[in-house]
């Protein structure tokens, strides 16, 4: 028998894979899609490895939180979580003795804050957040976004600083201009009703939810509905003067947060307190009894009708009709006005593109 045929059988697909290596070896590396706005495609072109990586950039202060020393007894820390205009903002040159703490990352949008919040703000503690977000959201940095995906990104900080004792205040997104050729694209990138809606939205949800709202537009803005010319060269980022305002504006903010009562924190902190006092008495009196222990979790005993039939016997008037325990799944609430969407304005978002905050 004839090998001839045998060999030239295999050998035909084996001839074609090698011809295919070169063509897959010269096709162009992956791109992301055009904005329509060359700076713009250029800088997300800049981020892939990025936003392939690292999504949040939760490398970039990493080093530094684990050397931060948690707060002092008194201490009222701030940190400031945005975008470039906050990573530009040296903060010790506008807040002297200050404990506040920097983090921002330039050109970031709310979804890649949300990433990092526990590590860049739950984790550090504070006593006040500052939020300035917004403007890259919108202007597309890492895609096409509505302003209701926005405000859904704004109410997830509120209430995640809010369960865990956080004051914060949200700052409005700035105003743009369009008065250098520096400034066209990125003004081009960031429609004004847009923002408008955005901050109309930021001041009614504070309002609502019992946060500080910080008014940097009013203060920025000139005449024409643009950002001052003699406060940012690009259009886009305050010069030392624009900075020197919105930092008055910022104290002023932080102590009004900070002067607020307990009532921002105590819808969660109370409960939980009086949950654990109770368990903790309850788990005491088990003990006397031989009733089982309580269980890992201090608020839930192991054995449901055994802690029922200890309020029977103890049979005091000040126990509340509802077992204060909490049941599986049940959670308690912050009173949040959760609709979002109420107030916000979602003009369609076309290919868009710039340089990024």
């Amino acid at each position: 028998m004839s090998l001839q045929p045998i060999m030239r059988t295999l050998s035909q697909p084996l001839f074609a894979i090698l011809l295919s290596v070169p063509a897959l070896a010269q096709q162009p590396a992956p791109s992301i899609p055009s904005t329509g706005f060359a700076g713009l495609d250029q800088y997300r072109m800049s981020r892939i490895s990025i936003y392939t990586d690292d999504f949040g950039q939760l490398a970039r202060y990493r080093e530094a939180n684990a050397a931060l020393a948690p707060p002092a007894v008194g201490e009222s820390r701030v940190v400031f979580l945005g975008d470039s205009i906050t990573d530009y903002w040296k903060l010790p040159d506008y807040f002297p003795g200050k404990p506040y703490i920097n983090r921002g990352i330039d050109g970031q949008t709310t979804p890649e804050m949300l990433v990092r919040f526990r590590q860049d703000v739950i984790d550090l503690h504070p006593k006040v957040l500052v939020v300035l977000a917004g403007t890259n959201d919108i202007a597309g940095v890492t895609g096409p976004t509505s302003n209701g995906d926005i405000e859904a990104n704004f109410a997830s900080m509120a209430e995640l600083a809010r369960a865990h004792g956080i004051r914060t205040v949200f700052a409005s997104v700035l105003p743009v201009h369009n008065y250098t050729s520096d400034a066209e694209e990125s003004f081009a990138l960031r429609p004004r009703d847009r923002i408008l809606g955005l901050n109309n939205w930021l001041r009614d949800y504070c309002a609502k939810n019992r946060f500080v709202y910080l008014d940097y537009f009013s203060a920025l803005v000139d005449e024409r509905g643009m950002l001052k010319r003699a406060l940012a060269d690009d259009g886009l980022h305050p010069t030392d003067v624009g900075y020197r305002i919105m930092a008055s504006l910022a104290k002023k903010a932080i102590e009004k947060a900070l002067a607020e009562p307990d009532k921002l924190h105590a819808a969660f902190s109370g409960p939980r307190r009086r949950v654990e006092r109770r368990s903790s008495m309850a788990g005491k009196q088990h003990q006397k009894q031989g009733a089982p222990a309580l269980s890992s979790c201090s608020c839930i005993p192991a054995d449901h009708s055994a802690s029922r039939k200890l309020s029977r016997q103890r049979g005091s008037k000040s126990e509340p009709k509802r077992d204060v325990r909490l049941a599986e799944g049940e959670s308690v609430g912050y009173g949040f006005d959760r609709s979002y969407s109420k107030c916000s304005q979602k003009p369609s978002v076309k290919s868009e593109s710039e340089v990024a905050a």
